[in-house]
């Protein structure tokens, strides 16, 4: 059963149910203004993650128990074990940089669920990415119905000399139909930037036609279940990543340990109340909008209860 009360959620503390993990992490190289980045590959604590090799559909997860098929997922957040038939609950998260310029800064935590990686940027024909199914094959996890899921690209090696443009992205949507990231969108994005380093997530930035942190979808979906296709108008060097997450909350980094102030803490039981549900095997990470030009290096805390 959910937890709804703040009775129900002090007992759970009370009788133990509940669970504080750190996290750590370092860029590697200065973050540019106004664009988005994936933590998971980046070095520290948990160290860095890994995805697949192919496009065939990666499932991540935080324990092999969600899913004996799967090895647990390198790189993510600890989110305690698996507390089924409870439910658990995201209560609290803290976050602080000693990084002066780092500040201010935007973190969205989200649930990794399926990558498909190697997508080849030299290739100007479609790319079918595949999605078994069977045992051991393709099935999103925890979000099933695929509402809520989002996509994005991750750049996983270094983009070559000239910018690309996107001019197809297939998918299946939350219905189980099959959608397309409309054509006006892609028409009028600003191609992915020359040089567009790993661990950005490419089609973000300050370009009047940037997307966000995710690729947008066609009206009327609210998610993604799996995706079908992709290809790019012309071609460079360099390759990316389609990673399918579920964002869970986010939280803002105004100003840094540097300025003598405490870590920036947001309370999903009486600042947001909405206790955002953390789902056994979960595969946690944060992605990083940067306001600053700088090598972030970042720690914070999550706080779990169940009942």
């Amino acid at each position: 059963m959910a937890l709804s009360t703040v009775a129900g959620i002090t007992s759970a503390i009370n009788a133990g149910q509940c669970y504080k993990t750190s996290w750590t992490k370092t860029f590697g190289a200065a973050a540019a203004i106004g664009y988005w980045y994936n933590t998971f590959l980046m070095t520290g604590q948990p160290p860095v993650g890994t995805y697949g090799t192919t496009m065939t559909a990666t499932q991540m997860f935080g324990s092999t128990s969600a899913s004996p098929v799967y090895a647990p997922t390198t790189g993510r957040i600890s989110c305690a074990e698996n507390v089924s038939p409870m439910m658990k609950h995201l209560t609290n998260i803290e976050v602080v940089t000693a990084t002066a310029s780092a500040a201010p800064a935007w973190l969205m935590l989200v649930d990794f669920l399926v990558n498909y990686s190697g997508i080849d940027m030299t290739n100007a024909n479609v790319q079918t990415f595949s999605n078994p199914v069977g045992t051991n094959g393709y099935v999103l996890p925890r979000y099933t119905d695929g509402k809520g899921v989002m996509m994005f690209l991750e750049q996983t090696v270094v983009l070559g000399a000239v910018g690309i443009p996107i001019t197809q992205l297939a998918y299946t949507a939350d219905l189980g139909v099959p959608s397309t990231v409309p054509a006006a969108y892609l028409a009028g994005y600003t191609a992915i930037p020359a040089s567009t380093p790993v661990q950005r997530i490419s089609h973000s930035g300050i370009a009047q036609n940037n997307f966000g942190p995710f690729l947008p979808l066609s009206g009327g979906d609210q998610g993604v279940r799996s995706a079908t296709n992709i290809q790019f108008g012309s071609t460079t060097t360099g390759t990316t990543c389609l990673i399918l997450c579920k964002p869970l909350a986010t939280i803002p980094l105004i100003t840094s340990a540097a300025a003598n102030v405490a870590a920036i803490t947001r309370d999903f039981i009486f600042n947001m109340p909405s206790l955002p549900r953390i789902y056994d095997g979960a595969c946690l990470g944060f992605l990083y909008y940067a306001g600053g030009a700088a090598t972030p290096v970042l720690y914070g805390t999550l706080d779990f209860v169940w009942g």
